[in-house]
């Protein structure tokens, strides 16, 4: 996990002949931690655009986020930048909530604004699912795959978070 590594292997892997989108998918799939990715791509790559549009298919939401950090771009610019580079909505919002320090209000802010899609949350889960959903993904795979996210988000909340007391 020492950084220096990570710089060392993107760059010789760039000075061995390596392209750059190959030797980013390379650290998203190889670097131990989100910071060691970051580190990595940016050594080899000065643009945030290029870095983000190279790593939107393979990097999880956690690269991204260091990757936003790492380049000094505010969670607004990271959310534009993830959007023009094309990457999935859904790791596209799990890097802003993450980079937003999971402040919900934030990230619907930002997600409407430059993701151009809803956040789930208890008050609009109804809209985003049944309406939403299938005015925004005219194919059936799309809307499954969104649907699936917004299931597994639930699910994963609601097993591991915190469900507050009982009505009486």
């Amino acid at each position: 996990t020492r950084p220096h590594t990570w710089e060392l292997a993107a760059a010789t892997l760039l000075e061995a002949g390596l392209d750059l989108p190959i030797v980013i998918r390379h650290l998203a799939e190889h670097a131990p931690t989100s910071e060691t990715f970051a580190i990595g791509v940016t050594t080899v790559c000065d643009d945030p655009l290029a870095a983000f549009a190279c790593s939107a298919r393979h990097a999880s939401g956690d690269d991204l986020a260091a990757l936003g950090d790492a380049y000094g771009l505010a969670p607004d610019i990271t959310a534009q930048v993830l959007a023009d580079a094309g990457t999935h909505p859904t790791t596209a919002l799990e890097a802003i909530t993450i980079a937003c320090d999971g402040d919900i209000d934030a990230v619907t802010a930002i997600a409407e604004r430059h993701l151009n899609t809803p956040v789930p949350t208890a008050a609009n889960v109804v809209d985003v699912t049944l309406r939403d959903a299938y005015q925004r993904f005219a194919r059936t795979p799309e809307r499954a795959d969104f649907l699936g996210d917004v299931a597994r988000v639930a699910i994963d909340r609601a097993t591991t978070g915190s469900l507050g007391t009982p009505a009486v």
